[in-house]
């Protein structure tokens, strides 16, 4: 479940770009409590989503032992509703369309643009936000009633 902190788990076998985004998203949400845990090697990052509560995994597509597509898909058979995002230097439609239809979230081009960082990080807090609120009402109501 979401808390205050905005988990986040960065996947690049480039340590420069992956150090740069963790940077931009920093820049871009200031005011957010966030966790960035930064891998390069998809195989520890997948350990590590299983073990923790994630919110948010961003993934390079191009990656040695495991694509970005089959974290993807791995990712997503966890069932933990956690927001997904692939960053790709190939402005390829069929790219694209292929990683939406494997549970992507979201999509984010190389060179990174703050703007389009933030732009995916209020997109996918908002939705936290409102899953949070959304179980936090389910939870208050299904609550017997004191003294029933």
């Amino acid at each position: 479940m979401y808390s205050n902190i905005l988990r986040i788990v960065l996947i690049d076998d480039d340590v420069v770009s992956a150090k740069m985004l963790e940077k931009m998203i920093k820049q871009a949400m200031p005011d957010l409590t966030m966790e960035i845990a930064n891998f390069q090697d998809p195989r520890s990052a997948l350990a590590h989503i299983k073990e923790k509560d994630i919110h948010i995994v961003i993934t390079d597509i191009e990656m040695p032992h495991i694509s970005g597509q089959e974290v993807l898909k791995e990712v997503k058979g966890m069932s933990k509703g956690i927001k997904l995002a692939v960053i790709t230097a190939s402005n390829s439609l069929l790219t694209a369309l292929s990683c939406f239809m494997d549970g992507a979230d979201g999509y984010l081009l190389k060179p990174y643009k703050v703007q389009n960082v933030r732009d995916l990080l209020l997109q996918f807090h908002a939705n936290l936000l409102l899953w949070r609120e959304i179980f936090e009402t389910c939870h208050k109501t299904s609550r017997p009633a004191a003294g029933a």
